[in-house]
């Protein structure tokens, strides 16, 4: 997965996913007694790299839900409708 996975989420998740990152990188960085600045900096990266992980996870939980309804012989329409994906990506499954 890419980075391509980020705009998948609305502006609201990912803003709400990086708050959740930076809250647990923060926390992190303070309980290995790292300095204010360098807490939150680090809290910043681990933010970004916690919303990629998310968005990715995210991206495979759909191609995932795809992939069983096309086993499942559902329409491409339906799974486009349910998933969000595009044609040409459920017929790579």
């Amino acid at each position: 997965m890419s980075r391509g996975s980020l705009y998948l989420l609305d502006e609201a998740t990912r803003l709400r996913v990086y708050d959740q990152g930076y809250a647990k990188g923060y926390a992190e960085a303070c309980a290995k007694g790292k300095p204010e600045a360098e807490a939150k900096a680090y809290a910043a990266i681990y933010a970004d790299n916690y919303v990629l992980g998310w968005a990715q996870g995210k991206a495979k939980e759909k191609l995932e839900t795809a992939r069983k309804m096309k086993e499942l012989k559902v329409s491409i329409d339906i799974i486009m409708q349910v998933t969000g994906l595009a044609k040409e990506e459920i017929e790579k499954l």
